[in-house]
């Protein structure tokens, strides 16, 4: 996207598909800030409906006081085709994708706006998530991640340090604000299938411009029971590396971006290996074996250690050194 006529300061991006209630409760957490802000930023809310059927309209139509461009599919094209057309939908110089099950934390909007109106060359910021699930009215909150345990902004220098941190945080969508003539649109057109167009974007940017990093969660992002799409057997393993490659092929700071992130997301890998166990110990080694078709899993002894582990132990015993990685790991994925 080279469009260099933004005519507004920052397009929030929100892709969505029958939730229309959740939907609502994320604009409004959006809504009071941008209000506060109205006369010093210009801020559009692209929402891309990809044929819900439920009241995902009306909603879009009801907050009068957001400047919501709202559009639907005429037909279901699927999660990324549905997020590559909310960004290309976008004209304003800083395009910060949301989910639209997950909330703005009151402050994050006053800590994103000052970037979309800067001319210092930071091409992409974002900043921890923090996890939450509710019931009702009842929210229960869950661990930070992706924290990089700082007190201040941190600046991430383009290429290997910008990358290689955003690259892993890019697997949660929500929050990640970028410059909208970093976006890749023909690139990520190869990776359609990977479930994380995201990924490649933020990689993309991260490898031509300079990154900030706030010390605070920006989002809370919802453990949410319902999806509307479904990831391969190996949890989108394959299609994550394949995009890792593409980028970091040509870079000769590439080989040790490529093996740091490897072993990162391997120890992710613990979480769809435990979850999978908790199900049966049928569907656990059908994970297992999906991640071990992938070449650099199954070369890696620290994959085999976790799959060993989590085979031996019973489930108690699991859930005690889950709540110790969690307490230890910054990253995650949903």
């Amino acid at each position: 996207m080279t469009d260099s006529h933004n005519v507004f300061d920052l397009s929030v991006v929100v892709p969505t598909y029958n939730r229309a209630e959740l939907l609502r409760e994320m604009l409004l957490s959006l809504q009071d800030e941008l209000t506060i802000y109205k006369s010093e930023y210009c801020v559009e809310i692209i929402i891309s409906d990809n044929a819900s059927t439920d009241k995902t309209r009306e909603v879009a139509n009801s907050l009068l006081d957001l400047n919501i461009n709202y559009s639907c599919n005429n037909e279901n094209v699927g999660v990324v085709r549905n997020i590559i057309n909310a960004c290309e939908s976008a004209s304003g110089r800083f395009v910060l994708l949301m989910s639209d099950d997950d909330l703005f934390i009151p402050g994050a909007i006053s800590e994103l706006l000052p970037y979309t109106i800067q001319d210092d060359g930071i091409g992409i910021v974002s900043g921890p998530v923090q996890r939450f699930s509710s019931v009702g009215s009842e929210e229960s909150l869950g661990p930070v991640l992706f924290s990089l345990q700082k007190n201040d902004r941190v600046i991430l220098k383009q290429g290997f340090q910008a990358f290689s941190y955003f690259f892993l945080r890019a697997s949660t969508l929500s929050a990640l604000m970028i410059r909208r003539d970093l976006i890749d649109i023909a690139g990520v057109e190869k990776h359609v299938s990977s479930l994380y167009p995201q990924v490649y974007f933020s990689g993309k940017a991260a490898k031509l411009s300079d990154a900030v990093y706030l010390p605070n969660p920006v989002v809370k992002v919802r453990d949410n029971p319902i999806t509307h799409w479904v990831y391969s057997d190996d949890f989108m393993a394959s299609a994550v590396i394949n995009i890792l490659k593409d980028l970091v092929h040509d870079e000769p700071w590439g080989s040790k971006a490529f093996s740091q992130i490897v072993r990162q997301r391997i120890w992710a890998s613990y979480g769809p290996l435990y979850e999978s166990k908790e199900r049966s110990l049928v569907t656990f080694f059908k994970t297992l074996r999906s991640f071990a078709m992938v070449k650099e899993y199954r070369q890696s002894a620290t994959f085999w250690s976790i799959g060993l582990l989590i085979g031996l132990l019973g489930t108690r015993l699991i859930a005690i050194l889950r709540r110790c990685f969690r307490s230890s790991k910054t990253y995650g994925t949903k």
